[in-house]
């Protein structure tokens, strides 16, 4: 089990994240990713690119779960 958060805690600032999960022969990985803001007037960036690679015979339970304020 793996978990992660990013949260923008910074005005006029943007998130550009990358997750990068490789599951071996065999394998099993759960991942949980949470992203988050505080609630501002003005909108905030967040662009996140998610990589999954299975190899034979194994399993990725990919979550994530993101919570964001319209701006």
């Amino acid at each position: 089990e793996l978990s992660t958060y990013f949260r923008i805690n910074a005005e006029h600032t943007g998130q550009f994240e990358r997750t990068l999960i490789i599951a071996d022969k065999g394998s099993y990985v759960s991942y949980l990713e949470g992203c988050t803001a505080p609630m501002r007037d003005e909108n905030q960036l967040h662009a996140a690119v998610v990589e999954l690679v299975v190899l034979d015979d194994a399993e990725i339970k990919y979550s994530t779960v993101q919570n964001w304020y319209p701006g």
